[in-house]
C-alpha cells in the first residue's frame, strides 16, 4: 500500500498537521485494514511521518527504510524520541 501524505492525492490536510499526527494516522490506517505489522518505506517528505510511526508504534513496524527522507536536525516540538535498532 502507498498512502499519500496529508494534502496530496486526495488525503485531507486534517488527517495530520504534525509529523506525530501523521505517524498516528498511519497506525490508524493499519488498524482499519487489519494489518498488525509492516515494513515501512518512507521517501522524501514522508520521512518524518515514517520516523514517527516507527518511534510511536514500534510494535507495528518490523523495519524502517528511509530513501532521501527529510530529516530535521535537533529536537522537534511534539515529536517522539526516536529509537533506532540496527
Amino acid at each position: 500500500m502507498a498512502p499519500s501524505r496529508p494534502g496530496y492525492l486526495g488525503t485531507p490536510l486534517s488527517t495530520g498537521q504534525t509529523f506525530t499526527q501523521q505517524g498516528d494516522a498511519m497506525a490508524a490506517l493499519l488498524d482499519a485494514l487489519g494489518i498488525d505489522r509492516i515494513i515501512v518505506l518512507a521517501v522524501s517528505g514522508g520521512g518524518p511521518a515514517g520516523y514517527e510511526l516507527a518511534a510511536r508504534h514500534a510494535d507495528r513496524v518490523s523495519r524502517l527504510v528511509q530513501v532521501d527522507g527529510v530529516c530535521i536536525p535537533g529536537p522537534i516540538p511534539g515529536a517522539a524520541a526516536h529509537r533506532f535498532i540496527a
